[in-house]
């Protein structure tokens, strides 16, 4: 996500700031992880609990580090910052822990905060060590926002698809869960596809910035990315959830790559 925002924008951010901003993802994702672990003990989900069970102090010694080096990469960035990671993790407690208030249990709320949460997360280096915004950089900003939430929640809906037995026992209600698997398929498709379009539109009226074409290029081959992604998913062709979320995930890596190459060629 920050190759993406930084090769799209032309800026490349602070070492500090992105060790700054993917520590605290990191870090919120090893605590989801962690306060789940012991409810994923049925279904497709029964290797990954077994997994983190089995080396429990490590997975603590990692959620450690992870705190520790948000901790001092916020102190070389500025002391203010410091202030915002326990809030960060008490967002990741009410969201994770089953006897909580778990907000993961209610519907879109499960793919919407995460996805809120890891766009700030991608734009925040830039923010932290840009001077000063250029309106063309915070207009680029806002697109690369949207774009990244939706692309998330399409992301986080899609893998819910594999978790639907896991996720009715324990009284998740996603979006396979409530209205089934081809229906969510279906509502994601075109979801996107009317964010694309509506979005390059838009892009296309207003007056072009110096990222217009190297954002519009990510989005459609964004696009196409996911489309084949449903369609190797309903053909059956991705049975292992291993593949299945590899795949998924890779599509940063990607669009990552596009975008510098795009930069790079000076388009």
């Amino acid at each position: 996500m920050y190759i993406i925002v930084s090769c799209t924008l032309g800026f490349f951010p602070k070492f500090e700031s992105v060790v700054f901003s993917f520590s605290g993802a990191a870090l919120v994702y090893a605590i989801n992880r962690y306060l789940e672990a012991k409810i994923e003990t049925f279904g497709p989900t029964i290797e990954r609990a077994t997994f983190i069970l089995e080396r429990k102090p490590k997975i603590q010694i990692i959620i450690l580090s992870y705190f520790l080096l948000v901790l001092v990469s916020a102190l070389h960035i500025s002391s203010a910052l410091i202030y915002w990671i326990f809030p960060l993790i008490f967002v990741a407690w009410i969201y994770s822990y089953p006897k909580g208030p778990y907000l993961k249990r209610y519907v879109l709320v499960k793919n919407a905060l995460p996805s809120f949460g890891l766009a700030v997360n991608a734009i925040l280096p830039v923010v932290y060590s840009a001077d000063f915004l250029t309106t063309d950089m915070e207009e680029g900003l806002a697109f690369l926002f949207s774009f990244i939430f939706i692309k998330m929640v399409f992301n986080t809906a899609f893998y819910d698809l594999k978790d639907v037995e896991v996720d009715k026992r324990n009284r998740v209600q996603t979006l396979p869960v409530l209205i089934g698997r081809k229906t969510t398929v279906r509502v994601l498709y075109l979801s996107e596809l009317i964010y694309t379009t509506l979005t390059s539109f838009l892009l296309l009226i207003l007056p072009p910035m110096s990222w217009t074409l190297r954002f519009l290029t990510v989005l459609w081959a964004s696009l196409i990315y996911d489309i084949l992604y449903i369609w190797f998913y309903e053909k059956n062709i991705l049975p292992n959830k291993l593949i299945f979320g590899v795949i998924g995930d890779s599509a940063f890596i990607f669009l990552g790559i596009l975008s510098f190459v795009l930069l790079a060629g000076g388009l």
